[in-house]
């Protein structure tokens, strides 16, 4: 109880209306959103989750390939917040905390995103014939002008907490970020400015082949394939740049940032990298491997 007295007084200072439905769950509605967010707390993780309406139903392979493929390059953009697809393909705006680090300016991060984000891109994704061309969007306001809060000692004393695990770091700082490598495999950069600290992993040494080949029905098998993915990610998150590279992202606060939340923040992205890498890489190559594309998809697959 004591975490949902935390979130109803959060909420409600932010301008949301609460509708408890158990002792896990609430519904937050807010008077400038059609679509209320249900509010989830579990033994580990309270989940923020928003249905976005779209025309899925309606729209062409193509279509719903270029709407996915904007979705995941969106995530590359937003702060927290993600598009992801449950197993029925109904779309999402979600994010995930630590029940552990749930505390008022957090919820209220959360919330905030939640309603931004929706206001900024769900009438462009109901309106899907005039869904903007991939492009850099500009930069968020939340990050510029500002100096950095958490000094580079601090950040050195974090990164040499992890000696005793399978991560290295280069002692040179460029610009508030940090050069990780785990598993002399991926490299990881961790970045602190003044509202969001954030980490980015390129996924694949290569822009994912199947996303050039050309095939629809392919593409789209991907796409899915990595919203689905954002799913059952915890606090973190798959997204695609502008040139399809596919990255795994993770963002938090700087102002809450401390030791223990950026231990949590690499064990995440350890059980990812581990968990994840060879599926991706797998379904990223669909196009060289027409046998297994074709059990896929459960008809043949031009070639």
């Amino acid at each position: 109880m004591q975490q949902q007295e935390l979130l109803l007084q959060a909420s409600n200072r932010s301008g949301w209306r609460a509708r408890i439905m158990s002792e896990q769950g609430m519904y937050l509605a807010h008077p400038d959103l059609s679509t209320p967010v249900y509010c989830g707390t579990g033994k580990h993780w309270c989940t923020f989750y928003m249905p976005v309406r779209y025309r899925g139903d309606q729209l062409s392979e193509e279509q719903r390939s270029s709407l996915y493929r904007y979705l995941l390059y969106l995530n590359d953009q937003m702060f927290l917040v993600k598009f992801a697809l449950n197993a029925r393909k109904d779309l999402f705006l979600c994010l995930e905390i630590p029940i552990d680090e749930l505390q008022e300016t957090l919820i209220t991060h959360c919330l905030t995103g939640l309603k931004e984000y929706t206001q900024r891109y769900a009438p462009l994704i109901n309106d899907f014939e005039h869904l903007p061309a991939l492009q850099p969007l500009p930069s968020d306001q939340f990050i510029s002008g500002h100096p950095p809060e958490i000094p580079a000692d601090a950040v050195h004393l974090w990164l040499r907490s992890l000696n005793e695990r399978n991560w290295y770091f280069s002692p040179k700082v460029k610009e508030q970020t940090w050069h990780l490598y785990f598993k002399r495999l991926f490299d990881v950069y961790f970045t602190t400015v003044s509202r969001w600290s954030y980490f980015q992993v390129a996924i694949l040494k290569a822009s994912p082949t199947v996303l050039a080949s050309g095939n629809t029905a392919l593409q789209l098998l991907f796409l899915e394939f990595l919203l689905r993915l954002n799913d059952d990610l915890y606090m973190a998150k798959f997204g695609l740049t502008s040139q399809n590279d596919v990255l795994l992202l993770l963002e938090l606060p700087t102002e809450l940032m401390n030791l223990s939340l950026f231990q949590l923040a690499i064990a995440s992205l350890e059980n990812y990298l581990n968990s994840y890498t060879q599926e991706i890489h797998l379904m990223s190559t669909l196009d060289s491997d027409p046998h297994f594309a074709k059990l896929l998809l459960r008809r043949p697959v031009a070639q």
